[in-house]
């Protein structure tokens, strides 16, 4: 899941790869949620993004439901929420675990998504490490901690497909002085 920058003009070169990482995760994505603030009229940039999700699979999230809405009613989503008071969060939670189990399920066999003996293997092992980082918070020094958010780290990244960028892992590692 991808926090996406904002899709309007760039104002520098970070904000510019922002953008165009966001724009190519919406182009990845097999479902984009797509997060809307209720609180104000839609801006260009809000209808920019609705443009630039049309034709994919999407979930339109009218947030901040706490608040008065400032939508005249010609604006529509799917469902509505308040992530301050979390409000209406159960219900986009359902709404993805029921996509996450169309495409599990028999609809894996059409082209969904089915998973390999591999990458299960992969995600036990994320899973146990994160399970023992979690456990260890409390009773283990910060570093054993680390070398078990590392094996998470890999152990998905091996599931991706991809490495975990290793000036990231380093700077981690080398501020708690545990080895690579």
């Amino acid at each position: 899941m991808r926090d996406g920058a904002g899709l309007s003009i760039p104002h520098d070169p970070v904000e510019a790869e922002g953008m165009r990482r966001a724009r190519r995760g919406i182009l990845d994505s097999d479902l984009v949620v797509v997060v809307l603030d209720r609180s104000r009229p839609r801006s260009t940039d809000d209808m920019s993004i609705l443009e630039l999700t049309s034709d994919r699979l999407r979930v339109v999230v009218g947030n901040k439901s706490d608040l008065p809405s400032a939508w005249t009613g010609e604006e529509t989503c799917d469902l509505v929420c308040s992530a301050l008071t979390t409000s209406g969060i159960d219900g986009l939670v359902k709404r993805l675990e029921e996509w996450v189990s169309e495409q599990t399920g028999e609809a894996a066999e059409a082209g969904g998504v089915s998973v390999s003996v591999r990458v299960l293997a992969q995600l036990g092992v994320a899973s146990s490490a994160l399970g023992r980082a979690r456990d260890g918070l409390e009773s283990i020094p910060i570093e054993a901690v680390l070398v078990d958010l590392r094996e998470a780290i890999n152990a998905l990244g091996q599931t991706m497909g991809v490495g975990a960028d290793e000036d990231i892992l380093g700077r981690i590692f080398a501020r708690f002085c545990v080895g690579k």
